[in-house]
């Protein structure tokens, strides 16, 4: 976790999530997680900002930044 300064200087929290699949053959299965990911962050009003990305047939990434701590908590308590 990185906490960063906002522009009128509250605190936003940044999270990066980085996956590595043993192979392949799990390729869409996660792509699938992953799309249902982008589901729920395009849906919260919580998020200042995220990037979902697929880096390669074996790794995906997701960034997000949060206003409060509390925010980012309750959407992994959310099913996300």
């Amino acid at each position: 976790m990185e906490e960063t300064n906002g522009q009128d200087g509250d605190k936003l929290y940044a999270f990066t999530t980085r996956s590595r699949l043993k192979g392949p053959w799990f390729f869409p299965h996660m792509l699938y997680a992953t799309m249902r990911v982008r589901r729920q962050l395009k849906r919260t009003g919580n998020v200042a900002g995220w990037a979902s990305i697929i880096a390669g047939p074996t790794e995906f990434w997701t960034i997000t930044v949060w206003d409060s701590r509390h925010d980012m908590q309750e959407f992994m308590r959310s099913g996300a």
